[in-house]
């Protein structure tokens, strides 16, 4: 996975033994979460890394992705990631409904 990340987008490039294809995603706002289906939570050191753990998780994950959210909120998993890995975030994934 090659990444690239204008503000407010997330761009990588999914490759795989017989192609390469460049996946675009989104940030959204508070107010653009509504009509969005959640995919997954994923917690890591940036929002690339959130990326990969989530396609890891989450089926047909890239296919799906439309877009992704930085939640201000601080949860309890990400208190406890930080005490060990200090900047982590957490990210929110959607699809469309």
């Amino acid at each position: 996975m090659t990444k690239n990340n204008p503000k407010g987008r997330l761009e990588f490039n999914l490759v795989s033994s017989t192609r390469s294809r460049l996946v675009k995603v989104s940030e959204l706002t508070e107010d653009q979460l509504a009509g969005k289906i959640l995919l997954g939570t994923a917690y890591g050191k940036d929002v690339f890394h959130c990326a990969y753990l989530a396609q890891k998780h989450c089926p047909n994950f890239v296919n799906r992705v439309r877009g992704y959210h930085l939640p201000k909120e601080v949860d309890e998993q990400l208190i406890e990631l930080r005490r060990k890995q200090q900047g982590s975030i957490r990210v929110d994934f959607y699809a469309e409904k």
